[in-house]
This record gives structure tokens, C-alpha cells and sequence, in this order.
């Protein structure tokens, strides 16, 4: 009956939630889709589905975006360089980090650290 699926459902958002924990605390680290199932026993396609079920967005997308957002962060509050923040948030080249972060902010790394800057002083 639904009690059944209900805890079906509670245990995958449990898993889920555990993965996003993980993915948190690693985004500088290769995350791989097979061994992020794996690590909650799901296979990829369960995980898939799961993962886009609670979240909304795939896992590709959510780990993309928690990158750019820890970049963000990193150029407001750090003077790495855009190489170091790039490779730091789990990006293998500045070409590929330039290009998503645009794609998902809009701006270059470098326009929104010059931005945020000029306001500061402004």
C-alpha cells in the first residue's frame, strides 16, 4: 500500500540527501555519476531519476552550479587567481570554467570580480 512507497520514497530522499552532502563537501574532487550511485548502492539510472525527482536538475547541472557558486565566493573573498579558483572547484581547465561560469552567471569570472570590487570602493 502507500506506507509501503512512502518509505520507498523517504528512504531514496534520504540517499539523495546524503549524495548532496557528499557532493558539498567534495566539488573539488572528480565526481563521476557511477561512483556517486555506487556510493548510495543505487544503480545510475535509479540514481538519475531520484536525484532529478527531489532536486529538480540533474546531477551534472546541481554539481556545475554549486561550483560556480563556490567560485563566486572564492573571487568576492579570496585573491586566488582564476586558474587556482577554477582547478579548487573541481574545473580541469580555465577554458571550461570561463565558459560555465558565463553560461550560468552571465559574466566572466574576471567581470565579476572587477565588479564586485568597484562597488566596494564605490
Amino acid at each position: 500500500g502507500i506506507c509501503g512507497e512512502r518509505a520507498y520514497c523517504d528512504d531514496n530522499h534520504r540517499l539523495i540527501s546524503e549524495s548532496i552532502r557528499y557532493i558539498s563537501q567534495n566539488l573539488g574532487a572528480e565526481l563521476r555519476l557511477d561512483s556517486l550511485a555506487r556510493a548510495v548502492n543505487m544503480s545510475k539510472n535509479s540514481y538519475l531519476y531520484w536525484f532529478r525527482h527531489f532536486v529538480g536538475v540533474s546531477p551534472y547541472s546541481y554539481i556545475q552550479s554549486m561550483r560556480i557558486l563556490r567560485a563566486v565566493e572564492m573571487l568576492r573573498n579570496s585573491s586566488a587567481s582564476v586558474m587556482q579558483i577554477a582547478f579548487e572547484c573541481g574545473f580541469n581547465s580555465t577554458v571550461s570554467f570561463n565558459k560555465m561560469f558565463k553560461k550560468i552567471m552571465g559574466c566572466t569570472p574576471t567581470e565579476l570580480r572587477t565588479a564586485y570590487f568597484l562597488d566596494l570602493l564605490s
